[in-house]
């Protein structure tokens, strides 16, 4: 999972994330920054357990076509903008394709 400040800057937050007790990290501080989730293959779920609910506005979700190329996904929010602990489903778009963000190749 990488990290896109409005800085600009990167930040690697998988080993946080990936762990029930990880250290707390934000998940997003401005609308200007971005939030990659990326996986080697094709997944429909991205589960949330938050230290502290945030508030905001419009979210757009996105995926990687490959190539530089992205697309918007539909979603179904069960965090309501990360106000509460839940879940993003989504289903995998047919064109879904493996890109490389920050050196890092994967399903984005």
């Amino acid at each position: 999972m990488w990290y896109y400040k409005n800085t600009p800057a990167w930040t690697d937050d998988t080993t946080e994330a990936a762990s029930g007790g990880g250290t707390a990290f934000t998940i997003l501080a401005a609308s200007t920054d971005y939030m990659y989730f990326g996986f080697h293959e094709m997944f429909n779920k991205i589960q949330f357990t938050l230290g502290q609910n945030g508030s905001y506005g419009t979210l757009t979700w996105g995926y990687s076509k490959g190539a530089g190329n992205w697309g918007t996904v539909t979603v179904t929010d069960g965090t309501s903008k990360f106000s509460q602990n839940g879940s993003v489903t989504l289903t995998p778009p047919a064109d879904w394709a493996i890109d490389t963000v920050n050196s890092f190749a994967n399903m984005f």
